[in-house]
């Protein structure tokens, strides 16, 4: 499996969840542990991040025998889970790049 950070996966995530919000159908195979090529316990973990972030509502908590199985095939994008996509957006992360950089060069 390929390391990936967690938050580009919940990125990649929250992505999805955006589509739908905007009306565009979600497609549940994009975001599947296979298709990130990241493994069930690492997607079970971000899920479980996600809800005690309040990144996404209405995920579905399946008790297992030592387990907890997440289904989020019901699950909607938060006012937190907008926050985190702009945060992290590429543009959020140029526009800190630029202030940081301008706050080490002396303008005279």
């Amino acid at each position: 499996m390929v390391k990936q950070s967690k938050e580009k996966i919940i990125y990649r995530i929250l992505k999805e969840y955006e589509k739908s919000f905007i009306g565009e159908n979600l497609d549940l195979n994009n975001v599947l542990p296979q298709t990130l090529k990241i493994s069930q316990t690492y997607w079970d973990n971000i899920i479980r991040l996600m809800d005690e972030m309040d990144l996404l509502k209405n995920i579905l908590k399946i008790p297992g025998d030592d387990i907890i199985e997440y289904n989020i095939r019901f699950a909607e994008i938060t006012e937190k889970g907008f926050k985190f996509l702009s945060d992290n957006s590429l543009l959020s992360k140029s526009y800190k790049a630029v202030k940081e950089i301008k706050n080490l060069i002396p303008f005279s």
